[in-house]
Formats: C-alpha cells, sequence, structure tokens
C-alpha cells in the first residue's frame, strides 16, 4: 500500500520548519526502538506498586517537590480522567472556568459529572458551597497563571478537592516557577511532552497526598491502555531528569525571550511563562507559514510560540528576521457565554440528537460540547441551553451547524 502518512510528515521535515510547537523536543532524538519493551517478569510495570518504574517516579516527585507523582503514558487527558474517577463519583458537581480543556469537559460525560461553571476565580469561590471538587486551569493557553489561593484555602476548610491542569507548566521547575502543589491544590496534571524533551503522550500526575496513589493508579489502569508505550514512560523519566540538568538552558532561553519582548514590545503580549510568546500581529498564521516556523497555534491576529531550550539558534533567527516585517494587531477573543445548565452532559450525549445550523440552535438543548483553541475556551457544553450570544460566537469561530437533543 501507499504510505501517505509518512509521506505527509516527510514532506514537513524536509521542509525544515522551525518548532515552536509541542513536543519540547522539537525533533532531536530521544526513541531507541529497541527500549519499545512490553511487561514481562524482567520488564516490570508501568503501574505497579513497588520496582524500577516506581523509583523513577519517586525520584521525578522530588525534583518537582511533591509527595507523590505518577507518570502517563496517554498524556494530560488520562491524568485529567484518573483525577475525576479517583476524586468524584457519578452526579457530583464540579466547579470550572470556561478555559477548561476538552479532556476534561469529555471526562463530565464519561463519569457523569455535572458542571457549575464560574467566570473567573472569585466568582467560583462564591459558588463552592454548591460544589462537590474544583477543577482548574493554570497556567492557561496564553502562559497566564490563576490566582487561586484564597479558593484554595476554603477548598480545604470545606474539604472539597481542588484539583488543577497544569498541562501547560510542566516546565515551570527549571525557571524557578511553583507547582499547583505549592499554591494550595490537592493534585495536578503536567503534561510533560508540551515543553521539555519527551515523547507525545508522556505526562504526569502530581499528588499532595501519596495516600491517592493507589486510587489514581487505578484509575490510570481503568482509562489507559493495556499496553503502554514503554518508549513513552521512558521519555517521561528523561523530561524530569532535565529539569535538573537543563537549568541553566531554560534560564538562558528565559532571557532570550525577553529580548524579543523588549525588541518587539507591540508584538507580543505579557504573560506569566518567560518561554513562552505569544505573538499578536495581522496575518500570523500566513506570515509565520511563509517564514517557514511552525507555531503551536496561529490564526489572522495571533500565534502562540512554545519555546524550548531544544530550539535551534536558526529558529530564533527566523523568528527575529520575520518580527521585523510585522504589523501589530490586538487578538480578538470573544469570552465565552455561561449558558444555562438544563441536564448533564452524559444525559445528554447519549440521547437521539440531530444537527441544525447554528441560526436554528437558538433556544435548544446541547448534544455535543465545543471546546475551541485557542485559548482552550469550552465554547458550549453538552445539557447546555444554546442562546443567542453562544450562538454569534460560534459563528465567530467557524462553527455553522450544531448537534442538539431531538
Amino acid at each position: 500500500m501507499k504510505k501517505p502518512i509518512y509521506d505527509a510528515l516527510q514532506k514537513y521535515l524536509d521542509a525544515d520548519f522551525a518548532r515552536f510547537c509541542m513536543p519540547g523536543h522539537k525533533g532531536q532524538g530521544l526513541a531507541d526502538v529497541k527500549l519499545d519493551l512490553t511487561e514481562t517478569v524482567r520488564t516490570g510495570d508501568l503501574y505497579e506498586e513497588s520496582g524500577f518504574f516506581a523509583d523513577s517516579m519517586k525520584a521525578a516527585a522530588s525534583v518537582y517537590g511533591v509527595p507523590a507523582l505518577l507518570y502517563s503514558a496517554g498524556g494530560s487527558t488520562l491524568g485529567i480522567q484518573a483525577l475525576c474517577a479517583a476524586y468524584f463519583k457519578t452526579g457530583d458537581k464540579l466547579l470550572l472556568l470556561r478555559d477548561s480543556h476538552r479532556a476534561l469537559v469529555n471526562a463530565l460525560i464519561l463519569l457523569g459529572l455535572t458542571p457549575i461553571w464560574a467566570s473567573d476565580a472569585g466568582d467560583a469561590l462564591s459558588k463552592l458551597r454548591q460544589a462537590d471538587g474544583v477543577f482548574l486551569t493554570s497556567p492557561d493557553y496564553f502562559g497566564n497563571l490563576l490566582n487561586y489561593k484564597k479558593l484554595a484555602a476554603a477548598c480545604h476548610k470545606r474539604h472539597v478537592p481542588l484539583l488543577i491542569d497544569s498541562a501547560h507548566g510542566a516546565h515551570f521547575p527549571a525557571l524557578g516557577l511553583p507547582t499547583a502543589i505549592s499554591q494550595g491544590a490537592d493534585a495536578c496534571v503536567v503534561g510533560l511532552h508540551k515543553t521539555l524533551p519527551a515523547l507525545t503522550g508522556a505526562a504526569a500526575v502530581l499528588l499532595a497526598d501519596k495516600n491517592m496513589t493507589g486510587k489514581i493508579r487505578e484509575s490510570m489502569r481503568l482509562f489507559g491502555s493495556t499496553s503502554p508505550s514503554y518508549l513513552i514512560a521512558l521519555s517521561a523519566e528523561n523530561a524530569v531528569a532535565s529539569l535538573e540538568a537543563d537549568r541553566d538552558r531554560w534560564q538562558a532561553l528565559a532571557t532570550l525571550c525577553d529580548t524579543f519582548r523588549a525588541q518587539f514590545p507591540a508584538l507580543f503580549l505579557k504573560n506569566d511563562d518567560p518561554t513562552r510568546l505569544v505573538l499578536c500581529c495581522e496575518n500570523a498564521a500566513a506570515a509565520l507559514d511563509d517564514a517557514g516556523i511552525s507555531p503551536e497555534y496561529a490564526d489572522e491576529t495571533c500565534a502562540i510560540l512554545l519555546c524550548s531550550p531544544y530550539n535551534r539558534e536558526i529558529d530564533f533567527e527566523r523568528l527575529g528576521a520575520v518580527c521585523r516585517t510585522l504589523r501589530p494587531k490586538k487578538p480578538d477573543f470573544p469570552p465565552p457565554d455561561l449558558p444555562k445548565i438544563k441536564y448533564a452532559p452524559r444525559e445528554v450525549y447519549f440521547a437521539p440528537s440531530r444537527i441544525v445550523p447554528v441560526d436554528e440552535a437558538v433556544g435548544k438543548i446541547a448534544a455535543e460540547s465545543v471546546c475551541i483553541c485557542p485559548p482552550c475556551r469550552t465554547i458550549l457544553c453538552c445539557g447546555e441551553l444554546i442562546g443567542a450570544k453562544t450562538a454569534k460566537i460560534l459563528k465567530i469561530y467557524g462553527k455553522s451547524a450544531v448537534n442538539v437533543l431531538k
């Protein structure tokens, strides 16, 4: 047979694009196919309570400064699902913001959880009495940190679990930035492959309470593959080890990114992650592509650039050259609505539905979730009443039809 996947990917490699996107290794060699092994008496089991996998995760926990850590070979998605399954039960109400990732929205459906949507951390604090748990995102897609210290204190006082999606903050220890656990979270997920030298799908769950390790491990068995990739697990170990070995390189990268912000102040938005560049200009996607640059995301006015110490010097030279040709333009991301919840997401997802034009969907119940990236916002969740504002936002993001409850 022909090999269109290989052909397309090889064509991309041959074009030698500057990679300001995942994964964090930027194409530097990691995988040795000889180490692509499976569970045997001598090669262990990723989910075992003891053995060399457990020893590696104990060492990784020390690097992150947390009581316990578990590797995920199924990305942050598996970590999010496992945390929800371990901390909550069917019917529980989960307090969320609209920057929640699709993986979390899907977990609501899989586990029969009901969302309580809040507009920000302050609004979440005011709604805490209604919730059985809280799951927030920090940092967000733009590299901004959420201040949830007051909410964390309130959660602990009420014995409500506070979980954080820190998928984009795996590299924070190398920059001296705090982990979610140090900020009061009970658990968080970090996407190692997003910024560190790990294979796609490598992630880790960080825990404040090591007594939850067994329950999280069993939840990962529930949702994860019965044949977890040893190559991904090995790359997770290498990625965490790099936080110590490459600390100076991360500091140098932060300085380099600050230089770009200083040289082109009108082009780059300020954020809390010194190594994430948010470019705002006219024709962002086309300009970067023409310059041989692959951003993590780009549209007509905005591009997200994930920088790492493993980017090449020529990558930044290309970026600097194209920046000198760009015209600043403020991005327009319409804030999501907080529609009225009519049914639990799971109840509607598996019910009979039909597809209608967005204009005809106003007043109907959504039978699908629409999560836009960036900025990883949940525009619509299953079980919500579709209002005129939500319909307008859907059309802005190019959505012409939507699945609704029959």
